[in-house]
């Protein structure tokens, strides 16, 4: 509803008509409310409308349009192991789409967790192989079988695609170039199994930063180390990754101490280390951040999931997203 055309039939005689102004006046502002109360809702997209080949892992992707000034910038949010892509996260996604960002959180093959595949495989080369096949459906891994129509690069792709055509005044098209994903304007993160997929993208591609929740995890019990792909060089700057995670998070059997090797592999030592607890942005321009909050219910998945759900996080969510990087 136009709201020029409705202020054009308030006109009588060449002034505005009191009665029908008043009620034209309230269906502007009726409509203003209903496009304001829509800022920030997910929009559910079947992966098989983007295209028809995908049938397996169906449940929707969630997108959000920015909901201030664009920044120029896709946030692609891969949820952890058997998480559903709207499921979670969602306080997270509307900050980012807050903060100017386009927001795609995707469904994808994730019912296999990495640590549970790779963890006492005597292969070094095996969480990279893993993660490579789910992101890009090429045969890499004995342990997952992902094609390339159901890989994550695929379903990036056409759902950007659909999204372009189907709202073309939204800004969507910006972050392909034809069947190329540019990934120098995706931001990737993830939870868990999907902050390892993040960081193994910006280890393959130059991306505009990573955010990695409850993660890194790829440690090996068999080898009693950190999966060799997180070791430089990366095609991403260092100071373009970013972790959040709890201090007590032992979930998939990797400890905290355990997840601070594998950061330290990528690069990280303890000047980028903080806790936020107590703490404001920018938290001396850390890159690995902790928090130690007690939770009512001290459950190990709900510590591992602590960072992406507490609201009160919102300010280090922020910093996360709009830090400056090099």
């Amino acid at each position: 509803m136009g709201g020029i055309d409705l202020v054009a039939g308030a006109c009588w005689n060449g002034r505005m008509n009191p009665r029908t102004a008043l009620v034209t006046m309230t269906l502007i502002t009726q409509a203003a409310w209903a496009q304001q109360s829509n800022a920030g809702k997910p929009m559910a997209v079947l992966p098989s409308v983007t295209d028809p080949a995908i049938q397996q892992f169906n449940g929707p992707h969630s997108c959000i349009e920015p909901t201030a000034a664009p920044r120029g910038e896709l946030l692609l949010f891969l949820p952890g192991t058997n998480a559903e892509s709207g499921s979670g996260a969602l306080a997270f996604r509307q900050t980012a789409a807050a903060c100017g960002y386009h927001v795609v959180s995707l469904m994808y093959p994730c019912d296999i967790a990495a640590q549970q595949a790779c963890r006492n495989d005597e292969d070094p080369t095996s969480y990279g192989r893993f993660r490579l096949e789910i992101l890009t459906g090429k045969d890499l891994s004995p342990h997952v079988q992902v094609s390339v129509t159901d890989s994550v690069f695929n379903r990036l792709t056409k759902v950007i695609q659909h999204l372009a055509k189907k709202r073309p005044r939204q800004g969507w098209g910006q972050f392909l170039d034809g069947e190329t994903i540019l990934w120098s304007k995706i931001a990737v993160s993830g939870q868990s199994q999907g902050g390892g997929h993040a960081a193994m993208i910006a280890k393959q591609h130059l991306v505009a930063r990573v955010i990695m929740f409850g993660s890194p995890k790829d440690y090996s019990v068999r080898l009693q180390g950190p999966a060799k792909f997180y070791a430089p060089p990366q095609q991403t700057p260092l100071l373009r990754f970013f972790a959040f995670n709890h201090a007590q998070d032992k979930q998939g059997a990797c400890t905290p101490e355990q997840q601070w090797e594998i950061l330290r592999l990528l690069g990280f030592d303890a000047t980028k280390k903080a806790v936020v607890d107590g703490a404001q942005p920018p938290f001396g321009g850390a890159h690995v951040l902790l928090t130690n909050k007690q939770l009512p219910d001290m459950d190990m998945k709900k510590i591992h999931g602590a960072a992406l759900t507490q609201r009160e996080f919102e300010p280090v969510w922020k910093y996360l997203l709009t830090a400056p990087v090099p």
